[in-house]
């Protein structure tokens, strides 16, 4: 009977598709999607935020050195451990020397500015795979010299995201006006313009609503 169980597994793992990297890969493309719309919706409410106040979340504070923000949950940060690089970008803010140290802020401590100041329910994103692989799970949130980014990996080698490892692709939506393709760093609309960035997003989910239902797990 074990046999035969083993045997179904298998065929179910199969006929769902093939694995690469350690993992599904229909999973990891539907992944790839929610990463690059939880980064988006994120940019968005910092942009939201930015046109209330005048600044962007911790702006005033990261002229001098960069203010980080991670978001991974409680289960992704016990399994990274804090081992994962964080890069800032320093092409898209002129070049300045690199800093010597930064400021991380819990996301928490995002997500509580963000509610002072817009008046409508702010959904928690997470990245949607809960172990690491071969990349790490989680979103940056970067603030420096007036520029922000927000970054997540994505499993795919995508033409618009930076080729890091193996399953293991940056792309950052940058606030400066023009973006850097090699860094993987991109201007919003100049990303959402690209016919490679249409082409992947117009691909229909393999599993559609999970997203939903871990929106409800951690909101």
């Amino acid at each position: 009977m074990k046999k035969v169980l083993i045997i179904l597994c298998c065929l179910f793992l199969c006929s769902c598709g093939k694995f690469e990297g350690g993992t599904l890969k229909p999973l990891q493309d539907d992944f790839d999607k929610f990463r690059i719309n939880d980064i988006k919706y994120l940019y968005s409410i910092v942009q939201e935020y930015k046109q209330k106040t005048g600044y962007f979340p911790f702006e005033k504070e990261s002229d001098e050195i960069p203010v980080i923000v991670i978001f991974e949950s409680k289960l992704q940060a016990s399994q990274h451990k804090g081992k994962y690089n964080i890069m800032v970008d320093l092409e898209s803010r002129g070049r300045p020397e690199a800093p010597k140290k930064i400021d991380i802020k819990p996301y928490e401590e995002f997500y509580q500015e963000i509610d002072q100041v817009l008046a409508k329910k702010i959904i928690r994103k997470f990245d949607p795979q809960k172990v690491p692989t071969n990349k790490p799970c989680l979103y940056i949130y970067v603030v420096y010299k007036n520029i922000i980014d927000i970054s997540a990996f994505l499993h795919n080698d995508l033409v618009f995201a930076r080729k890091l490892s193996p399953f293991n692709n940056k792309l950052a939506i940058s606030s400066h006006t023009s973006s850097y393709p090699d860094f993987g760093v991109w201007n919003l609309e100049e990303l959402e313009n690209q016919s490679e960035y249409k082409d992947f997003m117009s691909l229909p989910i393999n599993k559609p609503g999970y997203d939903k239902v871990l929106e409800k797990e951690y909101n």
